[in-house]
């Protein structure tokens, strides 16, 4: 019987060769050829599928491919393929093809192998598309065909195609159990290739390799986890984990660490402000649970402080029975002290999110940490009526004075500087008299050796503390690390003892030291406080004892409470930034009403301005026009007295012409013009006066604006440029203006026709006659209508100056422009200002847990870390009600 090794190998010809037979088998198959065409009834096609065979392993591929032909038996699908094999190693890739495409058999081993020929081929022709569909059919119709998987493996890593390598491992891991698609998977996951895939995909996988192999379990389990981090997939792969977590059976003494410090991440990451309770109300309970289940009891304590932390701002979240395991967990786990860093990065979680959210803190309170922060310098709140010489001796300047009233901070610096720290910001002064807010600090840096060397910040309030509130002299406590009284008498008065008491109730987890001139009083003093240590104001190492005698271990506790008052005064801010929202929404409604009627306002003046302006123009020009009306023709007629006895007839018309000319010139050089410039620069200081005045009405405006609206800034300043152009260009059209010369009596009129004709004629006619034609001419001057010499005239006068005219209008508005634009920009602002701040009041209004869900959640981070420090906390204390 033929096996489809054989045929695989192209070995079938051994199974014409008997095993004593040593003849070369070409021989013993061309016998058997001869033996078997002998016979009647012959059937040579399983001999020449041999030959064939020997054929190909001897390189004669032609040969073989003609031997194979003629198969047409239950071997003929083998034979095709081994054509094509034939063809393949010949270099016909295209005729290969053809022949592996045409073989249809239900042999799955020839099938799979036939499909991995066409991969190899379509590789060689750099067919990727074509590579891939086969490839895929292949692993479809026969997965469990030797090495066909792990090819396909090598062939998604090379070609870098992630997505099928993920799917291809997924598949076959789930298939085969396989641990080397899990090891697979682990690598994957760990490069970040998950991506494609929901977190869904792997609960049933992970499960699985529970059962196979643990390690690999937690392997496979952190590289999926990583790979999701940071992606909008995150909360669903954390739904996923507790699927996978369910019911699992989990060795307590077993190493689970780097699982449980995943779900402390994730529990962190979900208290950041980034997540909404109805988004992790229903997975938080569960992944607090199986954080606590793969605790031991040297790492529980943080998991059991989050459970119990959780029920005591969700009660009834989280099963009794978990929480009693819980309590347990934290009252036998190993304690340990929270770290300045983990308060540190809560702290900034909290700021940021504030910040980030539109909502201030207080600057001083971020003062405050950045004080607790500093680790090498030791805090302290210097009290008592010796406190003012004993900080100036220290630095050696009198830095504080009988004056000061607000709580100072001095410390070492550079250079000397002084900033008041507000709850808004901080600014530099030059004094502490320059304060503006008796609220601030007064932080003051000193090039002081001695606070160099000791790493001391002296913290004081006003010099009046005794009689000051106690809010104002005890309010700092939580910043310092302990309070050193001072005192220069001789002996402590009644009011000093007064005094200690309230500092004694006030600072009750504050360490209280002193710094007396003698130690009369250290018995009463240890009354008041027993684990005081008093040092001597002689002691030359008084400030090295001082820094000894202080500890900087109790910051944390002191940070947990101005978180808490930090989240406490966010909750307030949150009701104070919707009151103020509005506030300010109809405080910019009302700005922008009076804009727009500023700006209609500013719209009828610069209507009835321009008018004005052009009017009184026209005025002007229509006033000398109606002058030179009347006068030219009077000037005109009046130029008969050019006629003379004597008067040559055939010169007249053109001498009475020059004249007539000389006369207009002189009347525009020394009237008209002189008197037109002018009542020209009267209009322009007319003109200037009408414009500052709508100047003046912008400053007043702008001055009454700013006085309401102080944080509004508004520039309305208009263009007195155009004045100036109005100067530039009256005085270029009336300096040296001369008229151009009028053809008056050289026109071809009928009457001047006549006369100049008759010139020409009488001009030899005797004395009397000539006199009766000059007499004539005479009249003719003083009786003729110059209508048309006038209308010539103002014509080529007036030219430049109705051009300059008809540009008033636009000069006008260019002198309002500024100011125009500048309030519709103005009101534009606005507008989109109350817009947005309505739709910020909206989605608060709406969605009021984008605000307080991140402030429960944080509180249950503080709640937490109250917990692991020993501080319980009660549900009545609680920040915020349940929501």
């Amino acid at each position: 019987m033929t096996s489809d090794h054989e045929l695989l190998t192209k070995t079938y010809y051994q199974t014409f060769i008997s095993e004593n037979d040593k003849r070369h088998p070409v021989e013993i198959l061309g016998e058997a050829y001869m033996v078997e065409q002998e016979k009647e009834i012959y059937d040579l096609s399983y001999i020449r599928f041999a030959q064939g065979e020997l054929y190909f392993h001897y390189k004669d591929y032609e040969a073989a491919i003609y031997k194979w032909e003629s198969i047409n038996n239950e071997l003929e699908p083998w034979a095709k393929k081994n054509i094509a094999d034939a063809y393949h190693e010949l270099g016909l890739l295209s005729n290969a093809e053809d022949v592996y495409g045409s073989i249809i058999s239900k042999n799955t081993i020839l099938t799979s192998e036939v499909s991995l020929s066409l991969f190899s081929l379509y590789l060689e022709d750099n067919k990727l598309d074509a590579a891939y569909r086969v490839l895929q059919e292949a692993i479809e119709t026969n997965p469990d065909y030797p090495e066909l998987t792990m090819i396909a493996k090598r062939f998604y890593e090379e070609q870098q195609d992630w997505k099928n390598a993920m799917e291809l491992a997924i598949n076959e891991a789930t298939r085969t159990e396989d641990l080397v698609w899990f090891d697979a998977l682990i690598d994957y996951c760990g490069a970040g290739h998950s991506g494609s895939f929901t977190p869904e995909t792997f609960v049933s996988l992970l499960r699985k390799l529970y059962e196979l192999d643990e390690p690999r379990f937690k392997q496979l389990l952190m590289a999926i986890w990583n790979s999701y981090q940071n992606t909008d997939q995150y909360l669903s792969w954390l739904d996923s984990v507790i699927q996978t977590m369910k019911g699992l059976e989990i060795n307590p003494y077993e190493s689970w660490y780097k699982i449980s410090e995943l779900f402390e991440e994730a529990y962190l990451e979900l208290t950041t402000g980034d997540y909404l309770l109805r988004d992790i109300g229903q997975l938080m309970p569960k992944l607090l649970i199986n954080w606590l289940n793969t605790t031991t009891a040297t790492n529980g304590l943080a998991a059991a402080a989050a459970i119990i932390a959780w029920d005591d701002i969700f009660p009834s979240a989280i099963k009794t029975v978990i929480v009693k395991e819980a309590e347990i967990v934290l009252e036998n786990a190993h304690r340990r002290d929270l770290s300045l860093d983990e308060c540190y990065h809560f702290m900034k979680t909290i700021i940021d999110w504030a910040r980030k959210n539109n909502i201030e803190t207080s600057n001083r309170l971020v003062w405050g940490f950045d004080q607790l922060f500093d680790r090498e310098t030791t805090n302290l709140l210097v009290l008592g009526k010796g406190k003012e010489s004993f900080i100036n001796s220290i630095v050696e300047e009198d830095v504080l004075s009988p004056s000061l009233f607000h709580f100072a901070s001095i410390q070492y610096g550079a250079k000397k500087e002084l900033t008041e720290v507000s709850d808004t910001g901080d600014r530099p002064i030059a004094s502490i008299k320059d304060s503006s807010d008796p609220d601030s600090i007064i932080e003051v840096s000193l090039p002081s050796l001695r606070l160099q060397t000791f790493r001391l910040r002296f913290n004081t309030t006003g010099l009046n503390e005794y009689f000051m509130e106690k809010r104002k002299t005890f309010g700092f406590l939580p910043v310092v690390d302990g309070v050193l009284f001072v005192s220069e008498a001789e002996k402590l008065s009644e009011l000093d003892f007064d005094y200690l008491a309230q500092i004694k109730q006030s600072a009750k987890d504050t360490p209280v030291h002193f710094v007396l001139r003698n130690s009369f009083d250290s018995e009463q003093v240890k009354e008041y406080f027993p684990d005081a240590v008093i040092h001597s104001s002689t002691n030359v190492n008084v400030l090295r004892d001082i820094k000894v005698s202080f500890s900087t271990n109790n910051r944390v506790g002191k940070i947990l409470f101005l978180l808490r008052k930090v989240i406490s005064s966010l909750l307030k801010k949150r009701a104070d930034a919707e009151s103020k929202l509005i506030e300010l929404i109809e405080h910019n409604e009302e700005y922008n009403t009076r804009l727009a009627g500023f700006l209609n306002s500013l719209h009828d003046k610069e209507t009835d301005k321009s008018k004005e302006i052009i009017t009184s123009f026209s005025n002007v020009i229509d006033g000398v026009k109606r002058d030179l009306s009347e006068r030219i023709p009077k000037i005109l007629a009046s130029c008969s007295k050019y006629v003379k006895d004597d008067s040559n007839l055939n010169q007249l018309h053109i001498e009475l012409n020059e004249k007539m000319n000389e006369e207009l010139r002189e009347l525009f050089e020394v009237e008209i013009v002189p008197d037109l410039s002018t009542k020209l620069q009267e209009w322009i200081e007319d003109s200037n006066s009408t414009l500052t005045a709508t100047q003046d009405y912008l400053d007043d405006m702008t001055q009454s604006l700013t006085e309401v609206y102080s944080e509004k800034e508004l520039k309305l300043h208009c263009d007195f440029k155009v004045v100036e152009d109005w100067r530039r260009d009256i005085s270029r059209m009336t300096y040296q203006l001369q008229i151009e010369k009028e053809n008056i009596m050289l026109r071809h009129n009928p009457a001047q026709v006549l006369l100049k004709g008759a010139g020409k004629v009488l001009g030899l006619l005797p004395q009397k006659q000539q006199t009766i034609m000059l007499n004539q001419y005479k009249r003719y001057v003083e009786n003729t209508n110059y209508t048309d010499v006038v209308d010539s005239i103002q014509q080529k006068f007036w030219q430049q100056f109705d051009f300059f005219k008809r540009s008033l209008p636009q000069d006008v508005g260019l002198f309002y422009k500024d100011p125009l634009v500048e309030l519709a920009r103005a009101i534009d602002e606005t507008n989109n200002d109350v817009e947005q701040d309505k739709e910020t009041l909206a989605k608060m209004k709406s969605n009021p847990e984008v605000y307080y869900d991140p402030l429960k959640l944080f509180e249950t981070r503080l709640v937490q870390y109250e917990q692991i420090m020993g501080r319980n906390k009660s549900r009545k204390d609680s920040t915020m009600p349940v929501q």
